[in-house]
């Protein structure tokens, strides 16, 4: 059994919830329970995965999907564990976790129909597609930017918005896009539109092959990306 989160890291609160994850030998019967502990002050929150063993150590040639795309390393200590698991993980058993692959092309579909939502007035839709750009924008300039691993979804917000090597505009437009600050809809507008076109500039400039996937830099080269962003 481990723990993770705050108490496998040292840093838990009279706040913090406890996390726990038993690894099997085979697929778990159930695969989450959680209840609470009574404690003076305050209920504790206790939350219980079960995986398999094998499932687990999966995880460590996966991206997480909360990371912004910046590879990860979750604490993880034993509470009480067999020879066998002990063998097959680290020690201590940390969850490192690598950089996620960049989505060029999800990034520019995302962009553009974040474009036609504002272009039709639909200004809801317009903030889902945005934020779901934004959510890929980070994973394009990691290539270019000095590698950081993050712990947490509050780490990896940050690593993203503090990004040294980025277009002009790009802090500003993330957090707008994100809606981590209060944006109009004009502003919102703005936002969308310069963070893809910038994006692109920057990338053609430093980073042309930054996807690997076949033709894409060409279509970054020769201005194909922008036109199917104007359509």
């Amino acid at each position: 059994m481990l723990v993770t989160g705050s108490y496998a890291a040292a840093r838990a609160t009279p706040q913090s919830d406890l996390d726990l994850t038993t690894l099997l030998r085979g697929e778990p019967a159930v695969g989450y329970r959680t209840w609470f502990e009574d404690r003076p002050g305050r209920l504790l929150h206790v939350s219980a995965g079960f995986e398999s063993l094998e499932e687990w150590l999966r995880r460590y040639d996966e991206p997480a999907d909360w990371s912004f795309g910046f590879p990860t390393e979750t604490a993880a200590r034993f509470l009480w564990g067999t020879e066998e698991a002990r063998a097959a993980l680290p020690a201590p058993p940390a969850l490192r976790r690598p950089a996620a692959s960049p989505e060029l092309e999800d990034f520019v579909e995302a962009a553009s129909k974040a474009r036609r939502s504002v272009a039709r007035d639909d200004m809801r839709a317009a903030r889902l597609h945005a934020h779901n750009m934004a959510m890929l924008a980070p994973r394009l300039l990691i290539p270019l930017n000095g590698e950081r691993r993050v712990g947490d979804r509050r780490d990896a917000m940050e690593a993203a918005l503090s990004l040294p090597v980025t277009p002009a505009h790009y802090r500003d437009d993330l957090t707008a896009c994100l809606a981590l600050r209060a944006a109009s809809d004009a502003e919102l507008s703005d936002a969308a539109r310069r963070l893809p076109v910038e994006m692109l500039d920057f990338l053609r400039a430093r980073c042309p092959d930054v996807d690997p996937q076949p033709w894409l830099s060409d279509y970054l080269r020769d201005g194909t990306l922008e036109r199917h962003l104007s359509e």
